[in-house]
């Protein structure tokens, strides 16, 4: 999921792909914040999992909710899109949409 995931950050090549008025980019970046942030949380997890030595910081944690929440609120403006659909499509049959 986060290899899909990085795929679907902006990045160069990213707008050629898919074109570029201005509601396109607007929901490429948004799916992009979204894809972002579960690299992000993905890699917090599994540093908060498997490295013990790394003390619990709470302002840390309410940083990382806030980062989730946000993504939720990303989703929801970008989720009936067709890169959204693409998107999903992508993390659920990865080997079906190379």
């Amino acid at each position: 999921m986060k290899e899909v995931s990085r795929k679907f950050i902006v990045g160069p090549g990213f707008e050629q792909r898919y074109g570029g008025d201005a509601e396109t980019k607007k929901l490429l970046s948004e799916l992009s914040s979204v894809a972002q942030s579960f690299v992000q949380l993905q890699q917090a997890r599994h540093e908060a999992d498997y490295n013990l030595e790394k003390p619990l910081d709470p302002a840390d944690a309410e940083s990382k909710v806030n980062l989730a929440n946000a993504a939720f609120v990303a989703w929801e403006r970008t989720s009936h899109s067709e890169f959204a659909r693409e998107y999903m499509f992508s993390l659920l049959f990865k080997e079906r949409s190379q």
